[in-house]
């Protein structure tokens, strides 16, 4: 349970930071806007809001990479399980939980498959976004990207002339 915990609550962490970020910028907006400017206290605002976004954004894309390896693993730790001698499996992480067909281990295996099929959904949008993005980019469509172009520090440091040793290829 406390596998499956981890991502809500690191999301939540960084889901906090964005909106004290996001009210400390509006306040900060509204104190500094001179009276007389010709931009609206609004568009200093969504500057500084476009540039905490991507920040967010590179926070939660590296705690989802760095994180995936741990997480990952515990969700398939059911899975494995060993002989101890006599003939009756136990699993490898947890020798206490008897494999097989019981209650404790059938509970085990339920949350690794939840984890893993929540891991892959996520997974899958993820990559579908970026490839959106990647696409939009690609047709000179900036202005379609909305939140998604809060994606595009992830390929500001590829060439596209180096692309092929770039992707590790």
């Amino acid at each position: 349970m406390l596998t499956l915990a981890a991502p809500v609550l690191l999301l939540a962490i960084v889901l906090a930071y964005a909106v004290i970020r996001t009210f400390a910028n509006a306040v900060q907006a509204m104190r500094a806007h001179p009276a007389d400017a010709e931009a609206s206290w609004w568009d200093v605002f969504k500057a500084r809001e476009h540039q905490a976004a991507k920040k967010a954004v590179a926070t939660a894309t590296s705690i989802f990479v760095v994180a995936s390896i741990f997480f990952f693993r515990c969700c398939l730790k059911p899975f494995k399980c060993e002989d101890d001698g006599s003939g009756a499996l136990f699993m490898v992480s947890n020798p206490e939980v008897e494999c097989g067909d019981n209650d404790e281990h059938n509970e085990l295996r339920r949350l690794g498959y939840l984890g893993l099929t929540a891991y892959m959904l996520l997974y899958v949008a993820l990559t579908a976004c970026l490839a959106w993005a990647t696409t939009l980019c690609e047709h000179g469509k900036y202005d379609k990207m909305g939140s998604l172009g809060h994606l595009s520090f992830l390929g500001d440091k590829y060439e596209p002339r180096c692309f092929y040793w770039e992707s590790g290829a």
